[in-house]
């Protein structure tokens, strides 16, 4: 059973609805989803979960320190690199802890990985768009999973709300050149969601990379936001991991500032869920509060619950 819902407005002061058409800034779910690509180049033998990245790609930035040689997919992946998530402006990219040693959250680390990915496959970075429409995008029948700027994202993207403002260069002003692997994928709430599908049944993916996309990778500390407001202990290959009533919960968030997004997927309950949104407000409003309310209880209730939730905001 899949419910989807449409609601509140792609533009606030003109009160143009969001609609099937509109699309979203993803924020960090550009992460899970390229770590799905990344596991497919894997299944293709074209790199590996623990050799080095060094091995298939130069990487400049980070060649000062011996501590690169250390790094691998995996620990790109579970956020092990010792890469900080962004690197400050303008400034050198040191490494923050010894690769491997502790979970750390880190972009710096995805784009590194994307390098590597697009060297393999013997294409530059604008070139790896195509690819990943090849391995991904294509099979899946999800036509809007976008890390490239188009017409589509031109003509369909919501205007980012902040401060219940909507922002004043329109929507084309979050535009990266490169395909940013840790944060700029621009999608609609069907193609997402057919990738968490994914997620739930395994398919597409080796029985041996689906059970350690599953798998514990990392334990999170305690101080880490990650456990401390949202509860996860561990962390896999690509999302933040919680034991429930109802399975392990997989989870990931993303914040672009004007543009949140979230996503949970529970294989067990065979569950998913995914929120995009063009406001900062959502996470915490009364709509998501009850969606969370929800989410604690059993899953096997009725759907129809969930329907009624839903059904007040429209």
């Amino acid at each position: 059973m899949c419910i989807v819902r449409h609601l509140g407005y792609a533009h606030l002061k003109t009160k143009k609805k969001v609609t099937k058409e509109t699309i979203f800034e993803a924020a960090s779910l550009s992460k899970p989803l390229f770590a799905y690509f990344a596991l497919k180049q894997m299944d293709k033998g074209l790199i590996g979960l623990d050799t080095p990245l060094y091995e298939y790609v130069d990487y400049p930035d980070i060649q000062h320190d011996e501590h690169y040689k250390m790094i691998t997919a995996r620990m790109v992946l579970s956020h092990t690199t010792g890469l900080p998530n962004w690197r400050p402006e303008n400034d050198t990219l040191k490494f923050i802890f010894t690769p491997g040693d502790k979970y750390g959250y880190s972009g710096e680390g995805f784009q590194y990985l994307a390098r590597a990915v697009a060297k393999v496959n013997h294409v530059d970075r604008d070139g790896l768009f195509e690819i990943f429409k090849q391995d991904i995008a294509t099979p899946l029948n999800a036509g809007r999973l976008y890390y490239n700027w188009n017409d589509d994202v031109a003509k369909h993207k919501a205007w980012g709300h902040k401060d219940g403002e909507a922002g004043s260069n329109g929507p084309s002003d979050f535009r990266v050149a490169e395909f940013g692997s840790a944060h700029n994928l621009h999608t609609d709430i069907d193609s997402y969601a057919r990738f968490i599908g994914t997620m739930i049944s395994g398919a597409h993916i080796s029985d041996e990379l689906y059970a350690e996309l599953l798998k514990k990778q990392v334990v999170i500390p305690n101080e880490d936001y990650e456990k401390a407001v949202l509860g996860n202990t561990h962390w896999g290959l690509a999302f933040g991991m919680k034991n429930t009533s109802n399975g392990w919960m997989y989870s990931h968030g993303g914040n672009n500032g004007d543009f949140t997004a979230f996503t949970i997927f529970y294989p067990d309950a065979k569950f998913g869920l995914v929120l995009l949104s063009n406001s900062e407000k959502i996470m915490f409003s009364n709509f998501t509060n009850e969606i969370t309310s929800f989410l604690q209880t059993d899953l096997h209730m009725d759907m129809k619950v969930l329907e009624k939730i839903l059904a007040k905001y429209e």
